[in-house]
């Protein structure tokens, strides 16, 4: 019981649910602003008078960012408090995304591509860092198996919220991939402040 009553080791799982499930429906709409891009690439190519090759640059600033986000957010988060770094990450590549839809040079969308990608690395390494707190040793599999299932579901979450907002908004071509689904992502932010607590 970890030093637990039955009624605190109760609160306790309780509350190591709440953290894993707002953590793992967070991530899981978190990559409607990563992995976008890569289903409206030809359009914006098309549009912006660039190749995909060009286009292919843009799409590695994100992962190069997000590479070297990982080495230092970890700390970062435990400096400023994961809960709060996470949410800013959130909330910062909703931002991010959207200000991307209203522009028109490749150079420019490249850089605001590659901070999304910083900003995409806050959340990951924390939230597994917190995880470990909640979750002991013997059940800690189960728990990182289970966030790591809603990132590969993700993908799916995304291909069909892009196809469904592009549906809806067809005069706004690619740029509709950056707009609206940023909705669910920054919706979720206020589920996981009421549900996600840091520590027991």
């Amino acid at each position: 019981m970890y030093g637990y009553t039955d009624s605190e080791y109760k609160r306790f799982r309780e509350f190591a649910w709440k953290m894993l499930i707002s953590f793992g429906l967070t991530y899981m709409f978190f990559y409607n602003g990563r992995q976008n891009i890569n289903l409206v690439m030809t359009q914006m190519a098309e549009e912006l008078g660039s190749t995909t090759a060009a286009m292919g640059v843009v799409s590695s600033a994100l992962f190069w960012c997000y590479a070297f986000g990982q080495l230092i957010n970890g700390r970062l988060g435990a400096y400023f408090g994961y809960k709060r770094f996470m949410m800013f990450g959130v909330a910062a590549s909703a931002v991010l995304n959207i200000v991307i839809s209203f522009q028109h040079s490749i150079p420019v969308i490249a850089v605001l591509w590659g901070l999304n990608g910083f900003c995409q690395s806050m959340v990951w390494s924390n939230g597994l860092g917190v995880l470990n707190k909640w979750w002991p040793k013997k059940q800690r599999g189960f728990a990182s198996g289970l966030a790591t299932a809603f990132s590969g579901v993700a993908q799916v979450v995304t291909y069909l919220t892009i196809l469904v907002c592009m549906d809806a908004n067809p005069t706004w071509g690619w740029r509709a991939a950056f707009r609206f689904p940023m909705l669910p992502m920054i919706l979720m932010i206020v589920v996981f402040g009421i549900f996600f607590k840091e520590k027991p």
